[in-house]
């Protein structure tokens, strides 16, 4: 059975004769709605990345008091934790701060999720608190690693180029903290 161009098959009985070409008239054209899907997956990543560093947090609000211990067991290079005792108030505070600001970007990812509209003025809200916290706790790193380094770079078992050794490795750990946040 060979048809005619522009009709359509018309074997069954009551099938109408449609035409095989689109319409010609102009209008405006039905699609149908779709949402994006970008909102949900870089609310599920946000999720799932803040989770490993709020762990991270935590273990740096930990870590002061690590060292604390660490200082008075004989043969631990007590010396070096005992220079970075006194940053362990600021670092422990910069910790908690960090904490809280990694709380939000988490309640961003789930509004995100969620499509909630507040997630864009909670995103930039955290941006804000983020280029305030991290360079402050890249500084108080930064004075706590040069107070370690100084002990280190004292010691009896240590090369004399060890000291320009140390103040790369501080200098490249601000530049990635500033760059990586």
């Amino acid at each position: 059975m060979t048809m005619e161009p522009g009709t359509s098959d018309q074997s069954s009985p009551g099938a109408q004769q449609t035409p095989l070409t689109p319409p010609t008239t102009p209008g405006a054209l039905v699609t149908a709605a779709r949402q994006s899907a970008w909102p949900t997956v870089v609310g599920i990543i946000a999720i799932t990345f803040v989770g490993g560093e709020i762990l991270l947090n935590i273990w740096a609000e930990i870590t002061p008091v690590i060292f604390g211990w660490m200082a008075r067991m004989p043969g631990a290079g007590g010396g070096q934790f005992a220079a970075m005792k006194p940053f362990a108030i600021l670092q422990s505070g910069i910790a908690i701060l960090s904490i809280l600001v990694s709380v939000l970007l988490m309640v961003v990812g789930i509004c995100l999720v969620q499509r909630q509209s507040k997630a864009r003025t909670l995103l930039l809200a955290w941006a804000v608190l983020r280029f305030v916290v991290v360079p402050m706790a890249d500084y108080i790193g930064c004075l706590a690693q040069q107070a370690q380094f100084g002990v280190m770079a004292g010691g009896q078992n240590m090369p004399a180029m060890m000291g320009g050794f140390f103040g790369a490795i501080a200098v490249f750990g601000v530049a990635f903290t500033l760059l990586w946040g």
